[in-house]
């Protein structure tokens, strides 16, 4: 039997849920659909790295806190 594991990425820019190349409200919006389980969005491969902004290795809530700090002008280190 054979799996496939869905590729690994690196972040390309830490905020960047749909990979525009800005860290916007769309971005914050886009990630917290995802958290809330909206099967309507899906994130690409990169988007996903982009959300786990705290690097654990999931994209959760505290992704989306850091991204609306961030986007508030709040520093939070990424």
């Amino acid at each position: 039997m054979t799996t496939t594991a869905e590729p690994v990425q690196k972040p390309t820019r830490l905020g960047d849920v749909n990979t525009d190349g800005d860290i916007t409200l769309e971005d914050a919006v886009l990630l917290c659909r995802t958290i809330a389980g909206d099967d309507r969005v899906s994130l690409s491969v990169a988007g996903r790295a982009n959300a786990d902004i705290d690097g654990s290795g999931k994209v959760d809530n505290l992704d989306l806190t850091l991204l609306l700090k961030r986007i508030s002008g709040q520093n939070t280190g990424f």
